[in-house]
């Protein structure tokens, strides 16, 4: 593997399944600005390198006109200590007052039922059964 030096900074090599040639990549603002420089295309691996550099060498100019935004900083976040167990005397729970709740009564008419009776004949009586 060859060592990173500033003249090939922002360039990798890809040699995977059936893909070769140089990867340029830059970065601003969060953004990665990237090309691949196929061997096959520009005609051997050295044009495609060559090729690839000067891409690299105005890719760099250009975004070094881009303003550069502050860094997100996105690390652990800082975490309270607990206090210590030992020294510690629990809490008295919360006593939480409500008012009382009312059970809601629904008044209704009185429901009659509706019997018929047979008319009685005088001098009869009537049976239970």
């Amino acid at each position: 593997m060859a060592k990173r030096t500033s003249k090939n900074k922002g360039i990798s090599r890809i040699d995977s399944g059936s893909t070769h040639g140089w990867f340029v990549r830059g970065y601003r603002n969060g953004k990665t600005y990237s090309k691949l420089y196929s061997d096959y295309k520009c005609g051997g691996k050295r044009k495609a390198y060559n090729e690839a550099s000067e891409y690299r060498d105005k890719l760099l100019a250009e975004l070094a006109e881009i303003p550069a935004l502050p860094r997100k900083r996105s690390g652990p976040k800082k975490k309270t200590a607990a206090p210590s167990p030992v020294n510690t005397v629990p809490a008295k729970a919360a006593v939480v007052k409500t008012a009382p709740v009312k059970a809601a009564v629904v008044k209704t008419a009185p429901v009659k039922a509706a019997v018929k009776t047979a008319p009685v004949k005088k001098g009869t009586k009537k049976t239970k059964k």
